[in-house]
């Protein structure tokens, strides 16, 4: 087993025992945020400022090889990069509260929801890649979860926002979703 550091805006891939430390990202000239492994551990996702701007790029996580860059045009703080299980995607967001789906075979990284309130908090790929839950934030400040599929792109909103969830996972067999919900609302008027 292993783990992905970001310390001092470089990218480290160490191991949970005994073993070799890699650094994965080896440059000075940039600095990077928020690795993350890919679904088979050969490769890190991790924001750098590479281009000028705070991109997605993907780095072998033995540190061995060439770095790639998967999004462009950044006008805002990418942020937070998730894997697909099956290697085929990856969801993100950025600052201005977007969510994107980024493509890996074709590149295409579109935006697929964009919350009016804040920014978007867990997001949580279903085993077989096919839908992908979020929370958003609804216009009480409550949070919502949502659901996408992603062959379809169409969005269903799983929760009410009369009362707060957040933080939905699949079970492993992707039959059950469960999440944090606040189901005791007490006004304080």
């Amino acid at each position: 087993d292993r783990v992905a550091i970001t310390a001092r805006g470089q990218v480290f891939v160490v191991p949970a025992g005994n073993g070799r430390r890699v650094e994965v990202t080896r440059a000075s000239d940039f600095r990077a945020r928020e690795a993350v492994f890919g679904h088979d551990g050969k490769s890190i996702f991790t924001f750098t400022d590479k281009s000028g701007e705070m991109e997605l790029w993907r780095f072998p996580a033995n540190g061995v090889g060439e770095a790639r860059q998967l999004t462009k045009g950044a006008t805002v703080l990418r942020q937070k990069a998730f894997p697909s299980p099956d290697g085929k995607w990856v969801v993100h967001h950025d600052k201005d509260r977007r969510l994107y789906l980024l493509n890996l075979a074709s590149g295409e990284d579109k935006p697929i929801d964009r919350s009016a309130i804040n920014e978007y908090g867990t997001v949580d790929w279903s085993p077989d890649s096919r839908w992908v839950a979020y929370n958003k934030g609804a216009p009480n400040f409550f949070g919502a979860l949502h659901l996408i599929e992603i062959a379809t792109g169409k969005i269903t909103q799983l929760t009410s926002d009369r009362y707060d969830a957040r933080d939905a996972t699949f079970s492993p067999d992707g039959k059950w979703m469960f999440f944090l919900g606040n189901r005791t609302l007490r006004s304080l008027v």
